[in-house]
């Protein structure tokens, strides 16, 4: 995106309830603010987490919308071949005997004379498959199910599935339900000039993020990785630390990083999301979650790239959590949240209820609420390893759009949209 000089200005939150004391549970104990030291904001010296507000979007919770919104937005690309998940996906849930949804059970799809895949469910018990995306021919497909890691005995079961279906259910009678019993949380951060208004306020909330983590869970094996781009004309396109369990030591690759460069609307996504696949994930009952963090979209010629990249994560168990910086624009929007959507993430974005950064766009959805980042960040890294969600307590929205009411709101044709 254009390089633009900016400094890191703060003004007052405009908040009700903010103050400059920094988060440090998940359970809605801690608050939000701006530090009162603004010169020493302006140097990123000073600067607390639980500064920058957002809010989430769940496209595979709300899949009717989403193939509604790629196809008004496609024609924005000057490439508009661009291989869509469209309408033919296929959520595969795998639950036990007693209706318990089951973890990292590992499914295999073939066409009978080939194996096509193989992915692991997610927390949820669910995982994703888009024929188009999975080279399938037939119309008919086999799909053997097996037992998480280390469950010896549970007997797998196969079911012949059809490319038009929507859903498909198996049962693992005697598999038990687990937690990941390790997490490798990788940070991929646009670091081009126009990240400038807020990137250290993130790189601020990436690091009391880790750490908050690490408190959440002593027993879970934690590991960190970074990759941060720019673009292919400046000083570097991609910078990789690959994952590391000192987190003095991703720590200090994050604060060395700094905005610069650019020139141009569109930046090196494709590439950054290359280097996020190219890090070393663990196998095993091991959650793998990525947070893309960006304020502008690839090349349109590497915008295909993009979702190329995205369906690896999504095969190889990565899942995507995007975040709209200042600045986003609409082709980075729709980027970002097909790559959230089939990599089984979900879509932030920041606000500007924190006073932090330039203006924020308004997402294309309906409806959401304004939380603080780094709880919404550390509530979805929870549900990557616990498989349930932690309800947003009403103290911890700072504003409504769209009139929500226990999760769900009405649109005006009267169907339902429905909050992570």
């Amino acid at each position: 995106m254009k390089n633009s000089q900016v400094l890191l200005l703060v003004v007052a939150c405009g908040v009700s309830g903010c103050s400059s004391s920094a988060n440090d549970s998940l359970s809605g104990d801690f608050s939000g603010g701006v530090p009162s030291d603004s010169s020493a904001q302006q140097q990123g010296s000073q600067i607390q987490p639980g500064v920058l507000t957002a809010g989430e979007w769940d496209d595979n919770r709300n899949y009717e919308l989403f193939v509604n919104y790629l196809s008004s937005k496609q024609s924005q690309f000057t490439n508009r071949t661009l291989k869509l998940p469209g309408t033919e996906r296929i959520v595969v849930t795998v639950k036990n005997e007693r209706g318990e949804v089951i973890p990292f059970a590992r499914l295999t799809v073939s066409d009978g004379t080939k194996q096509l895949l193989t992915l692991n469910t997610a927390s949820d018990g669910q995982a994703l498959l888009f024929p188009d995306y999975d080279g399938w021919q037939a119309t008919r497909l086999t799909l053997l199910a097996e037992a998480p890691q280390g469950q010896n005995g549970v007997t797998p079961i196969t079911q012949i599935i059809d490319k038009g279906g929507q859903g498909v259910e198996l049962v693992l009678s005697g598999a038990k339900q687990v937690q990941a019993d390790a997490l490798d949380l990788a940070f991929v951060i646009d670091t081009t000039g126009s990240m400038g208004d807020e990137l250290r306020y993130v790189q601020n909330e990436v690091r009391g993020i880790a750490s908050q983590v690490r408190t959440l869970f002593p027993s879970l094996s934690l590991r960190f990785g970074l990759v941060v781009y720019r673009d292919t004309e400046d000083s570097y396109v991609t910078r990789s630390f690959n994952f590391t369990d000192s987190l003095d030591q991703f720590t200090a690759s994050l604060s060395a990083q700094s905005a610069g460069g650019g020139g141009d609307m569109p930046e090196a996504m494709d590439r950054g999301l290359s280097d996020m696949n190219q890090l070393s994930y663990r196998s095993g009952n091991t959650a793998h979650v990525a947070f893309l963090i960006a304020d502008a979209p690839s090349h349109d010629e590497n915008a295909q790239a993009v979702l190329d990249q995205a369906n690896q994560a999504r095969r190889q168990g990565t899942h995507i959590y995007s975040l709209a910086a200042s600045g986003i624009d609409s082709k980075a929007e729709y980027l970002l949240r097909i790559g959230s959507e089939m990599s089984h993430g979900r879509y932030l974005f920041l606000t500007d209820d924190s006073g932090v950064g330039n203006t924020h766009a308004e997402p294309t959805i309906p409806c959401y609420e304004v939380q603080y980042l780094n709880k919404l960040m550390l509530r979805a890294i929870s549900a990557e390893v616990t498989g349930v969600r932690p309800a947003v307590p009403s103290s911890d929205v700072i504003r409504s759009v769209g009139s929500p009411s226990a999760g769900v709101c009405t649109l005006p044709s009267g169907k339902k949209a429905y909050l992570p």
